[in-house]
């Protein structure tokens, strides 16, 4: 009786360290890192963050491709935060980003459908904070990004905040 217990405790944790690998390697195919190094971020009246990938359009009608995001940032009803406290400072070395020239690859459709099938999507922005010589410094900020749809012919024009 003891050795068959023993034998379910050696089975059981045995078993367990390849199953929190496979949930772990899971949890990344679902996460989306997109790195925009000249990317933009706007607020709305109320103080909503919002983000667009704007493509240039393979599709003759239109000149462009927009894919919509917001950068949730409500503390509360009617209260936001500002975009420092949304963030998360990170090595890049520590994750894989796509690039929008990497998204650029995909057709319209192709490209909505990715984004709609991804659990969670971080956008990192190029470094901005510049040292005493003028060059920029190596400092990455992901923030959370919840994708909105598609729109035809949009762009989001900068806005300094």
């Amino acid at each position: 009786m003891r050795t068959q217990y023993f034998y379910y405790l050696l089975i059981f944790f045995l078993i367990l360290p390849f199953s929190l690998i496979a949930q772990n390697s899971k949890q990344k195919t679902t996460e989306l890192n997109i790195y925009d190094k000249d990317g933009v971020v706007n607020s709305d009246e109320q103080g909503l963050f919002h983000y667009l990938i704007s493509i240039k359009s393979k599709d003759t009608l239109f000149q462009r491709d927009g894919y919509k995001f917001i950068i949730d940032n409500r503390k509360g009803f009617n209260e936001y935060v500002n975009l420092e406290e949304v963030g998360q400072k990170f090595s890049m070395d520590t994750i894989k980003c796509l690039t929008i020239s990497d998204l650029e690859k995909f057709s319209a459709c192709e490209l909505h459908n990715f984004l709609s099938s991804k659990k969670s999507i971080f956008l990192t922005l190029g470094p901005k904070n510049k040292n005493s010589s003028g060059e920029r410094r190596k400092i990455y900020t992901r923030y959370p990004l919840i994708y909105k749809g598609t729109q035809k012919n949009i762009e989001m024009m900068e806005n300094d905040f």
